[in-house]
């Protein structure tokens, strides 16, 4: 660290003496131009490069690998009735967001496009039912679900016939 601080210092003092240097010429210059002087002894103009172009930073791509990893990882938990491992390449924001999702979330995701849940990593549109992308606490495993819906009692007609039905 401290050779590069020593670099520093020893580049800006030769600038600082490069510039001297031009300011004391300058008058003698000007001076040898006006008592006739050669104008052919100045350096040539050299003509600047064309500016390179700026390329163009289209982030689509990665967004839409982000959104694809994100419905991979919630199709996957969903599937397997818990929170699955995380996929490499995640932002850290999304790292800390999707182990704290409920499974309610995650299908909620699951039901979205794409196109949503890229809306919704970027703040633009929530998906309805999904907290924002923030830091969650971790869920470990999610609260069993009934597999059987309740059964709603029916009340049945009785199997036999009433007497008024089959007489005249």
């Amino acid at each position: 660290m401290l050779r590069a601080i020593i670099t520093a210092i020893l580049s800006a003092l030769k600038s600082i003496g490069r510039f001297a240097g031009r300011i004391v010429a300058a008058p003698f210059a000007a001076l040898g131009a006006m008592a006739g002087g050669d104008v052919a002894a100045a350096p040539p103009l050299i003509e600047l490069p064309p500016p390179i172009e700026a390329a163009t930073n289209d982030n689509s791509e990665v967004y839409k690998r982000i959104a694809d990893a994100i419905l991979r990882w919630a199709c996957t938990s969903v599937i397997d009735d818990r929170p699955a491992p995380l996929p490499p390449g995640l932002p850290l924001a999304v790292r800390a967001w999707l182990p704290g999702l409920s499974r309610e979330e995650c299908e909620a995701i699951v039901e979205s496009e794409p196109n949503d849940v890229l809306a919704h990593f970027n703040g633009i549109s929530p998906i309805i039912g999904v907290r924002s992308v923030q830091s969650l606490a971790a869920v470990s495993e999610w609260a069993v679900r009934d597999s059987k819906p309740a059964q709603q009692e029916v009340s049945s007609p009785p199997l036999s016939a009433p007497a008024s039905y089959g007489a005249r």
